[in-house]
């Protein structure tokens, strides 16, 4: 399992590996087992199942699809491909048909799926080859499809003094290899917490808005981008639809321990802003 996720997998799942491994299951065949059915769940949860076996990798992929059934999708129905897309790492079609050749060497015993080949499963419908053996598995993927997933929380290792680090730069021509060294005292001065960000008086003071205010700008824009649209006839132009994003925004404040609040929060406090150099998922925010 990648632990590039943004998610944990569900505590339930996590358990349900152990107990198979002890069951006799080697720990590659556990885990194969349950996020290749987990995908299979999730094909029956939106209705899908009268869809071939090599089929759930398309939903995982992310990209638009204009299926019918996925046009108007619940809040729990893209929950449940949200958690599914953490969970099982087959996004791509040749990972997925990978998976699915492994599957099929897992004993069948093990399996909520009948046995398919690679001759036949393009033709190989998920709810044909469905025969429920373990109950316990089809209850752990409804769980998995509607829980509420926590954060990955990332553990940052912090810098020792006279070690030798090293990172690429690119200068256009080739990537050099970039030594690093910092001394106790550079050390030291990361260590006191906490650190300003605003070093300076600022000439504005903080403010606070109430997210759900936004929605009517989000409408505005709207509003807008369709009134331009007549105006200069661009009819095939892509729309923003910012009042589907600003639904779709769930914004949870980080506590003084790096944690986020559980509940969602409504008001949103600006209070300044920095620049932070760095790379892109380097841990800036």
């Amino acid at each position: 399992m990648s632990q590039m996720t943004l998610f944990e997998l569900p505590t339930e799942f996590k358990e349900r590996l152990e107990q198979l491994k002890e069951a006799g299951l080697e720990r590659t065949q556990a885990e194969l087992l349950l996020q290749v059915e987990l995908g299979f769940a999730l094909m029956e949860h939106l209705e899908l199942d009268d869809e071939p076996v090599t089929a759930p990798w398309a939903i995982l992929s992310g990209m638009p699809l204009r299926h019918p059934r996925l046009q108007n999708l619940n809040q729990m129905e893209r929950r449940a491909i949200a958690n599914t897309r953490q969970i099982v790492p087959f996004s791509a079609r040749f990972a997925w048909l990978g998976a699915l050749r492994s599957y099929l060497r897992i004993p069948l015993d093990w399996r909520n799926y009948h046995e398919f080949t690679p001759q036949n499963w393009d033709s190989y419908i998920i709810n044909a080859a469905k025969n429920l053996r373990h109950q316990v598995h089809q209850d752990l993927y409804e769980r998995c499809l509607n829980t509420n997933l926590d954060f990955r929380l990332r553990k940052v290792k912090r810098v020792e003094a006279g070690t030798t680090y090293q990172f690429e730069a690119k200068t256009g021509e080739e990537t050099v290899i970039v030594p690093v060294r910092f001394t106790q005292q550079q050390v030291r001065n990361v260590q006191i917490q906490p650190l300003p960000w605003f070093a300076t008086t600022r000439s504005r003071t903080s403010f606070s808005l109430r997210i759900s205010d936004l929605e009517l700008d989000a409408a505005w824009i709207d509003q807008r981008e369709e009134e331009l649209a007549r105006q200069y006839g661009w009819d095939q132009t892509a729309r923003g639809h910012w009042v589907d994003r600003f639904r779709k925004i769930n914004f949870h404040k980080v506590q003084q321990n790096g944690t986020l609040f559980p509940q969602e929060e409504q008001i949103l406090e600006l209070d300044g802003f920095t620049n932070i150099a760095g790379m892109v998922a380097s841990g800036k925010n």
